[in-house]
């Protein structure tokens, strides 16, 4: 699905477009991240990242924008809706940021913009994340901005050699 852009103070979410390449490749090649995002730990060219790109433009489930950073006028992260569910008007959020944009603030600008446009614009009424129970910070994010732990999948993701348990969490719309 490809949506405008919404913006806050310091926040721009904006489609992800040929220009955010290079961004994308360095962060679908983060190990780092890739973990924290329960993703598989193996490196991505250039190609596939536009492949990723290309399909995600073309999906009625998912809406994904680019995170920039106004006060640098730099590409930050992605975040993305997940499985839009347009029966149960739900869907699952992720948040990518770079090691660099994260606790700044940029995140809870980007929440509080989709937030806004999933519960206004889309009509939804939860949403919800998954979250390493390891990423202790992940975790305290989304609880400090309202979402509610609603239970833990006991070793569900393979990640670094091991099984790790994952935090479900959700946050219910005004309606």
């Amino acid at each position: 699905m490809t949506v405008g852009p919404l913006e806050r103070s310091d926040v721009r979410l904006r489609p992800l477009g040929d220009e955010d390449a290079d961004d994308l490749y360095v962060l679908h090649n983060d190990l780092e991240l890739k973990a924290l995002a329960q993703s598989y730990p193996l490196p991505v060219s250039r190609g596939e990242v536009k492949r990723w790109m290309s399909d995600l433009a073309q999906r009625s489930d998912d809406a994904t924008w680019g995170i920039v950073d106004l006060a640098k006028d730099e590409f930050v992260g992605v975040v993305r809706l997940m499985g839009i569910d347009w029966r149960s008007r739900k869907a699952e959020l992720g948040i990518y940021l770079a090691s660099g944009a994260r606790n700044r603030g940029i995140g809870s600008q980007t929440l509080e913009l989709l937030r806004e446009w999933s519960f206004g614009y889309l009509g939804l009424r939860r949403l919800s994340a998954r979250v390493l129970a390891s990423n202790e910070a992940g975790v305290q994010f989304f609880t400090r901005e309202g979402f509610a732990i609603e239970g833990t999948l006991r070793e569900d993701a393979y990640i670094r050699g091991r099984y790790e348990n994952v935090v479900i969490l959700g946050l219910m719309g005004p309606n």
